[in-house]
């Protein structure tokens, strides 16, 4: 492996734009891209589809045979108000509870069963340049939600397909974290040839800016779902509690909390509101998403860092690997407790898989390394 790390620091600045071949912008995936607002209360879901598939004139289809199979209703209850988000983080926000999501195609949407969209294969290309083929593919293998038929024994592959591209056949969530890992990498070697920021990436940037800016928060034994309203309405952002997840842990939404900030950041600030009752925020869908700590933990994602200013001059790959592996702050690490986080050095690029929470600490560590 380290003898692919050099040959990938050798060539990744020569490398051209990495993303899958372009696909035709179509009906759905314009209406996916654009603004909604929505409010419903206890509504079944089946009545929303038909709401969102009117408002936004696209055909949604709901899946009732792998629903039932789950246990699914197509009258479950969706209470949701959220405004001016994206229809695809709206969905998305949505469905996550009901343990269901949504496959998209150029004339529709399909609201099918986790299990039913991981049984849906799509082979797509490619192209990476000059960047060597077998560290590619170990890097995607590693660093994306996904299964892999030579990994798990199930799920997709990866294959060479020559003058600089490599074939995927992989599940469109599997997909959608690989565009977003080549996208990283495209942004930091040649950041002229990366594509325009998405509406989501520009709504989540702006939420990550008010986070950083100072608030004031003031609480005395407050019901914890009131004071995320007054949090939303003072602040201006929108935070999504995961009620779902609070019912399984045993806990309630109106859940007594005490904290009086100052001159500290909203993001400090929720920190110290949410700590003493194990709970943990991320930004993720648009809005600020609040749950139990051990479900943040399970919410892995991928970052590339930017590490041209540190390796080579302070630190090896290795010994860098190390260091993140060996600080216990950013604890667990799948190579040393079995289960957590995962870091590749490829050249000068960092790779890291983990939890929400710990990317803030490590986004936050690697400048002053």
């Amino acid at each position: 492996m380290r003898a692919v790390c050099l040959i990938l620091a050798a060539t990744v600045l020569s490398a051209g734009p990495l993303h899958a071949q372009k696909k035709k912008v179509n009906k759905v995936g314009l209406a996916l891209a654009k603004k909604t607002t929505v409010e419903f209360v206890d509504t079944p879901l089946v009545d929303v589809v038909k709401y969102i598939s009117d408002l936004h004139k696209i055909d949604i289809e709901l899946a009732k045979k792998e629903l039932t199979e789950e246990g699914i209703s197509t009258d479950e209850p969706i209470t949701l108000s959220l405004k001016d988000k994206t229809l695809q983080s709206t969905l998305n926000i949505m469905l996550e509870p009901l343990g269901v999501t949504y496959l998209s195609s150029s004339d529709k949407l399909q609201i099918t069963s986790i299990t039913a969209s991981e049984e849906k294969l799509e082979t797509r290309t490619y192209p990476i340049g000059r960047l060597p083929q077998a560290a590619m593919s170990e890097v995607i293998s590693s660093m994306t939600d996904a299964y892999w038929l030579d990994i798990e024994g199930t799920g997709g592959s990866i294959q060479g397909g020559g003058n600089g591209f490599l074939r995927i056949s992989q599940t469109q969530h599997a997909h959608a974290s690989i565009e977003n890992l080549l996208l990283q990498i495209t942004r930091i070697i040649d950041a002229r040839r990366a594509p325009k920021p998405t509406a989501v990436e520009k709504s989540e940037d702006a939420l990550r800016k008010q986070l950083s800016r100072k608030a004031l928060l003031k609480f005395s034994k407050t019901p914890l779902n009131a004071a995320l309203k007054q949090i939303q309405t003072t602040q201006k952002v929108t935070i999504w509690l995961d009620e779902t997840s609070l019912l399984e842990e045993g806990l309630e939404t109106n859940m007594p909390v005490s904290v009086n900030t100052k001159n500290v950041s909203l993001a400090n600030g929720l920190d110290q509101l949410l700590k003493p009752l194990d709970l943990a925020w991320f930004v993720d869908d648009e809005v600020i998403k609040i749950m139990p700590s051990a479900y943040a933990g399970e919410e892995l994602s991928t970052r590339v860092y930017n590490g041209s200013k540190i390796i080579g001059s302070k630190y090896t790959p290795m010994r860098l690997t190390e260091l993140f592996l060996q600080t216990e702050q950013l604890a667990p690490w799948e190579e040393i407790a079995g289960s957590g986080g995962r870091v590749d050095v490829r050249g000068t690029l960092i790779f890291i898989r983990h939890s929400p929470v710990m990317q803030r600490k490590i986004a936050a560590l690697i400048p002053n390394l």
